[in-house]
């Protein structure tokens, strides 16, 4: 009973100690015993008082060196504090980094945790304490809670870029050429290819949209240009994007380009685009003068050229009984404004071109109106808009 009652006694001159300590301004414990009371009263309240504290931390198991790791914690806090977390090697548990957030109220806490560059690969730990605003880690409040991870070795994006690019040293004005290309993308890019003369003035321009990496082929419709060295310009930029966001660098090819021969329209006495009254006329005088006639002329093909050939060339009129058509320029801005630029120009024409290989041409670039789109209806284009005649108003 002696025992109990002192320690009852005991911790009634711990309390009356710690309270003399807390209420006076300056005093100090007269012997040893009095000051090991009080130093452990400090100890006593602190354990008393101090309700901060980490319930819970935790992350993902593994990370990468110059990436983030979402960290989510429980906090209990009675006022503002500061919230440090370390990363620390496992191998000497040195900090490498420190990163600080202000913490205001109690309750889950999630925060994006940066892991510095140049990590190695190996274990390492979160620590996360909690300190006065503005405080050190000497300054700690409560608890401390550690997370466990590992470093991974950094997996490389693919860059996004255009090798192995294929294509035809000379090709043909006017006519099909393909080319081909290895693209490594990460996501979807556009593909834009652009034929430039030696002032790097541009003549065609192709854009392929949505092209996924891997190697991939694409066919072109050579534009109507003169023969002489050009340059074939490649660059890829993201989707949707304009060409000021190039990817990488853009890429040159020199390219020959020959002039194809030139379309002839049997008949096309005259050179305007079509065979109608006018050339029957100016075939009959050509025969009443007598002048020596090609076989060009031949137009039933018997091997001669003379008055039996008026059948033949009668037979290649356009229109229906050889009829003169007056002003072919409307109906062709109509429908053989291919690029809707407002004109019918070579551009249009290599278009119609490309269309007619792949069998996409509208009937209604039939400007003949023979019954069938074909070259025929190129070169009628070509005779009728000759000199820039056919520019809309």
């Amino acid at each position: 009973m002696k025992i109990i009652r002192k320690k009852v006694f005991v911790k009634s001159v711990l309390v009356s100690a710690v309270l003399s300590g807390v209420m006076a301004s300056s005093a100090s414990l007269a012997n040893d015993t009095a000051r090991t009371v009080g130093a452990e009263s400090i100890v006593f309240l602190s354990s008393f008082s101090n309700l901060d504290k980490l319930n819970s931390l935790s992350g993902s198991a593994t990370g990468f060196s110059g990436g983030v790791m979402e960290l989510e914690l429980d906090i209990d806090v009675k006022q503002a504090r500061d919230l440090q977390i370390f990363i620390q090697s496992k191998v000497d548990f040195k900090t490498i980094t420190t990163q600080v957030y202000s913490i205001t109220n109690s309750g889950s806490v999630n925060v994006t945790a940066e892991i510095p560059e140049g990590l190695e690969s190996g274990q390492y730990r979160w620590v996360a304490i909690i300190v006065p605003v503005g405080g050190s880690w000497k300054d700690r409040v409560g608890n401390k809670l550690n997370w466990n991870f590992d470093i991974e070795p950094n997996i490389e994006t693919p860059i996004d870029s255009m090798s192995q690019f294929h294509y035809e040293d000379v090709i043909k004005s006017t006519e099909t050429t393909s080319v081909s290309a290895f693209f490594e993308a990460s996501e979807s890019v556009d593909f834009t290819l652009r034929l430039l003369d030696e002032s790097s003035d541009i003549y065609g321009e192709y854009v392929f949209t949505e092209v996924i990496g891997g190697n991939h082929s694409f066919d072109l419709a050579v534009p109507e240009v003169d023969s002489g060295t050009y340059t074939w310009e490649a660059f890829i930029t993201p989707q949707g994007a304009s060409e000021f966001d190039v990817i990488g660098e853009r890429q040159y090819f020199e390219v020959t380009v020959e002039r194809s021969a030139p379309e002839v329209l049997v008949g096309d006495i005259d050179k305007d685009g079509d065979v109608d009254a006018n050339d029957i006329k100016q075939f009959l005088d050509m025969l009443r003068s007598r002048q020596t006639l090609s076989n060009e002329f031949d137009f039933n093909g018997d091997g001669r050229v003379n008055t039996r050939d008026l059948e033949g060339l009668r037979a290649l009129c356009t229109l229906s009984r050889c009829a003169v058509i007056t002003n072919p320029v409307p109906k062709i801005l109509e429908v053989a404004d291919l690029d809707g630029d407002g004109d019918v120009d070579r551009y249009d024409r290599a278009e119609f071109s490309h269309q007619l290989r792949h069998d996409t041409a509208s009937m209604e670039l039939d400007l003949t109106n023979d019954g069938v789109v074909d070259r025929c209806d190129v070169v009628y284009i070509k005779n009728a808009c000759n000199s820039g005649k056919c520019i809309s108003e």
